[in-house]
């Protein structure tokens, strides 16, 4: 969960800041851009090896959630700093859903 957080959080910060400390120029955007990478790597590292993930992204392996998010990021991918919130709290409820899961 802490590397997921983190890998969001560097993420959701570089792409805020970015275009006003003019992105890789400044040492606290490429500080958070390395993390964001790191972290998200570490993130699906983990997902994918551990027997009982914290998140469960075998909801991606049907085929209409799987489109759904593909083509909801591809809509809305100006506009990312306002999807990620969210993607963090509807994403779940959704995948829940498609395994008749409670949330």
């Amino acid at each position: 969960m802490l590397l997921m957080a983190a890998s969001l959080g560097c993420l959701e910060y570089s792409l805020h800041e970015g275009p006003r400390w003019d992105w890789f120029d400044d040492a606290t955007i490429r500080i958070a851009v390395f993390v964001a990478v790191v972290g998200g790597a570490l993130f699906f590292w983990r997902v994918l090896t551990y027997r009982q993930p914290i998140v469960d992204l075998r909801a991606f392996l049907n085929r209409n959630f799987a489109l759904g998010t593909f083509l909801h990021l591809h809509h809305r991918h100006r506009h990312v700093r306002h999807d990620l919130p969210g993607a963090i709290v509807f994403w779940p409820r959704c995948a829940a859903t498609t395994h008749w899961r409670s949330a």
